[in-house]
């Protein structure tokens, strides 16, 4: 499946409402953040190189949510990434425990969201219709709701997960400089993203998908902070670790 209609997916334009995101399309988008640290990959952290992925984004005023048809999202239902947005342009992030907020704010001090603009305008955190928080440039303070989405008013389960996940990545991309081994078996992920989370003192439960019989390599899929579920997919070969997130790619 196509890798940025997955994306498009998840970061939809407000209008028409997207279809919700399915759990291959869940595959997909986990593939391209795996990529985030992969050395060929499209992704990477903030303030490091890589190639913004350009999406078209365009920011409406959200009729049917004024007209009080639509409850607006408040709790990102799916925290795997988020986006940070301007002028049409949408650079996506896997979420590694940073705030959003923060991580977009450093992409536009570095440059990478306007050419020759290293400052960040007041920025809002929003949630779209997939779930996804979406950070964008807001001069006013409706500039969600003008938008046609929520205002997202953070969840600590959200960037508590997205460290979790990056530690477990951490730990897994030293095992295999040492054995070789580039893949995360279900008892992988459950010792290291299970112990993890309990040092953190949270209770999230995993799910395994493996998508084929025959996959036993898992990366992750989604992440829901809402219901506190960490999906995990199964890859196709003998690999689904990528390169160290601490250095990115």
């Amino acid at each position: 499946m196509d890798e940025l209609q997955s994306l498009k997916a998840l970061f939809p334009e407000p209008a028409p409402p997207a279809e919700p995101v399915v759990q291959r399309h869940r595959e997909a988008l986990m593939t391209l953040i795996d990529e985030a640290t992969h050395p060929n990959g499209h992704l990477a952290r903030p303030r490091r190189t890589r190639r913004a992925l350009k999406l078209l984004v365009v920011p409406a005023v959200a009729l049917l949510a004024a007209a009080g048809w639509v409850v607006l999202r408040e709790e990102a239902t799916e925290a795997a990434a988020f986006a940070c947005v301007a002028d049409g342009v949408t650079s996506v992030l896997p979420n590694d425990g940073t705030s959003p907020i923060d991580a977009c704010r450093a992409l536009w001090e570095a440059g990478s969201m306007r050419p020759d603009v290293t400052t960040a305008p007041p920025l809002a955190a929003c949630i779209n219709d997939a779930g996804a928080v979406v950070v964008m440039a807001a001069e006013k303070a409706d500039a969600c709701r003008t938008a046609g989405m929520g205002e997202w008013a953070g969840q600590a389960e959200y960037e508590v997960v997205g460290s979790a996940v990056r530690a477990a990545l951490v730990s897994f991309h030293d095992r295999a400089q040492s054995t070789g081994d580039r893949c995360a078996t279900e008892q992988d992920w459950r010792t290291s993203l299970g112990d993890s989370l309990q040092q953190r003192d949270v209770r999230w439960q995993l799910e395994f998908d493996q998508v084929e019989p025959d996959r036993r390599c898992f990366g992750v899929g989604s992440t829901d902070p809402t219901t506190m579920t960490v999906t995990l997919i199964g890859h196709p070969g003998n690999e689904s670790i990528g390169c160290d997130p601490r250095t990115g790619c």
